[in-house]
């Protein structure tokens, strides 16, 4: 899921605070006072933007009475710290009656994401979460269905058995087939990954070993920062799971893993940021990779991904492509967009064609994403600071391994 528009610009200043703000919530220490400049209308809207408003809140009451935000915007806190309860309380009991269910009718399941790195939170609610990610066998497929559906939940989408199933007011469940969609690049590494998942003490519910686990987290936030941006939290469950397992990880493995998906100068990188946010009074907000991170909300922005989107196709060719080329290949997207919004196309191949107008109907009536900015970016990248940056990006990440 990517953003449709950008807010005005944040500064790094309310950053580094905002950061410093939720390193302190990680270690217990004291909480920073800030300092006469801070914004903290603005530090709630970055919160808000990387869905750490709640966890933020923790540090906020703390301090204090003199360096209080105001009650407006500390309502505002708090109000974000209430509903994160609320909300973790009912996806936990919610998980857990449908977990049993699952495994009563004898289905295996392997729990991924937020469901599990909410546990290596302080508190478990300052990890948010928009769904919750279940790995299934697709021999369990119609079991799988209903049960949900025994429980008053609608089936939204069944693309080659990837099932998402939502219930109001909260509740939205993925079950997935296999931990990665085939248009992604490392789904070939992933495929397998049920042969890798070893047994929990609860019948057929299973797990991943840390450092399996680790490098799926990882590989998922780079998905997501090549796909239009990661924000704070993403980098947040590398830190906390990395920190939980650093001493009993089987460090060789774990790179000698990554390397077969480009992934080793991207592990160090992120660990470094991570440390340099979560670990320090001084956190990095200069550099390429900070900056992109910290100038996207939690899933990132549309442009973002036109902007990497466009700039490795001219690596892969070793040329610059002319606006024109740019425009059209965005006219007629490669096959893998198609593919994830209409699942059907992935089986039946020769509907592309038939499916690229109902694309853009999409796009420009649902989802309003099309704008005047995103057909700038592919016709005059030359004079666009997101382009430069962007580059910058894929180097200090190694990004430019994956090409």
């Amino acid at each position: 899921m990517t953003s449709m528009s950008k807010p005005d610009s944040i500064s790094f200043n309310e950053y580094k605070y905002l950061l410093r703000l939720l390193a302190s919530v990680l270690s217990g220490k004291d909480v920073p006072r800030p300092n006469e400049t801070i914004n903290w209308a603005t530090v709630f809207s970055a919160a808000s933007n990387h869905s750490v408003a709640g966890m933020t809140y923790y540090a906020i009451k703390k301090l204090p009475s003199d360096c209080m935000p105001s009650e407006q915007v500390l309502a505002s806190f708090l109000s974000s710290y209430r509903a994160e309860l609320v909300l973790e309380g009912n996806i936990q009991f919610e998980t857990e009656r449908l977990f049993t269910e699952l495994t009563s009718a004898g289905i295996d399941i392997l729990p991924v994401k937020g469901i599990l790195l909410k546990d290596y939170y302080p508190v478990p609610s300052m990890r948010t979460m928009t769904d919750v990610d279940v790995l299934y066998k697709l021999k369990d497929k119609e079991k799988v269905i209903e049960v949900f559906k025994k429980y008053g939940y609608t089936l939204n989408s069944d693309g080659l058995g990837q099932l998402d199933f939502t219930k109001e007011p909260v509740h939205h469940y993925e079950l997935h087939s296999s931990l990665l969609s085939e248009d992604k690049k490392d789904f070939e590494y992933f495929s397998n990954i049920c042969e890798r998942a070893i047994p929990t003490e609860q019948p057929h519910i299973f797990t991943l070993r840390p450092e399996d686990f680790y490098i799926y987290i990882l590989e998922h936030l780079a998905k997501h920062i090549e796909g239009g941006g990661a924000g704070i939290r993403m980098v947040l469950d590398v830190f906390v799971y990395g920190k939980a397992h650093s001493e009993e990880f089987d460090n060789d493995y774990v790179n000698s893993e990554l390397s077969k998906i480009n992934l080793c100068k991207f592990r160090q990188r992120i660990e470094e940021l991570a440390a340099s946010w979560f670990a320090s009074d001084e956190p990095d907000v200069e550099s390429a990779s900070a900056r992109f991170i910290l100038d996207c909300p939690t899933f990132g922005y549309v442009s973002n991904a036109i902007a990497y989107d466009s700039l490795m196709q001219e690596r892969r060719k070793g040329k610059k492509q002319s606006g024109i080329s740019r425009l059209l290949r965005r006219i007629f997207p490669p096959t893998f967009y198609i593919h994830r919004r209409f699942p059907v196309t992935r089986k039946y191949k020769f509907l592309y064609p038939f499916f690229v107008p109902v694309y853009w109907l999409l796009r420009i009536f649902k989802d309003k994403n099309v704008n005047y900015s995103s057909v700038k970016l592919y016709l005059n990248p030359e004079d666009s600071k997101k382009f430069d940056s962007i580059n910058r990006m894929i180097d200090e990440l190694g990004f430019d391994k994956r090409v």
